[in-house]
């Protein structure tokens, strides 16, 4: 090396380090960069699963959708529905928001005044002895036109203690 006065002498900094410690550093850095790349293939392992969740219900939905019935699904604790397709607007008139948030709707309002005692007891009783059902009632629209149903209550459970939904 040259200065502007002459040859500049090089200058040798020694630190002393100690090999284990450097040796964790080192692997403590190989370990970071592997868990990065973990998190990142579980990341994107995740979006693939919601990606397909998301298909999945839409193809649900559309089948529902596609079928000529009111497909629904009620909480038999408190008999409000958590779902009713849209052939429910389609077949008698009342706006889903009615069937949803109202759990005496669906009693009170659709099945015929006649029909309400032997309706309500079937669907109690299906709930109590955790079985299936199929009822027939008449069925009042929003336009006021009577008609017959034919509702399938089918019983489900998650446990063999307890009924979890009617369908």
């Amino acid at each position: 090396l040259v200065g502007g006065e002459g040859p500049v002498q090089p200058i040798v900094l020694e630190y002393p380090i100690q090999r284990d410690a450097l040796s964790r550093a080192v692997q403590s850095s190989i370990r970071s960069r592997a868990g990065q790349q973990d998190i990142h293939a579980e990341m994107r392992h995740r979006r693939e699963i919601e990606a397909e969740l998301r298909l999945s219900r839409r193809r649900y939905v559309d089948l529902v959708e596609g079928v000529d019935a009111i497909v629904y699904e009620r909480n038999p604790s408190n008999l409000r529905f958590t779902f009713v397709s849209q052939q429910a607007v389609s077949l008698l008139g009342y706006p889903l928001s009615c069937w949803l948030t109202d759990p005496s709707f669906w009693l009170e309002t659709i099945v015929h005044e006649d029909d309400r005692k032997n309706t309500q007891a079937a669907v109690n009783q299906a709930c109590k002895e955790g079985r299936s059902a199929q009822l027939e009632y008449r069925a009042r629209r929003a336009d006021g036109e009577i008609l017959w149903l034919r509702d399938f209550v089918r019983v489900g459970s998650r446990s063999a203690d307890r009924v979890d939904t009617l369908s």
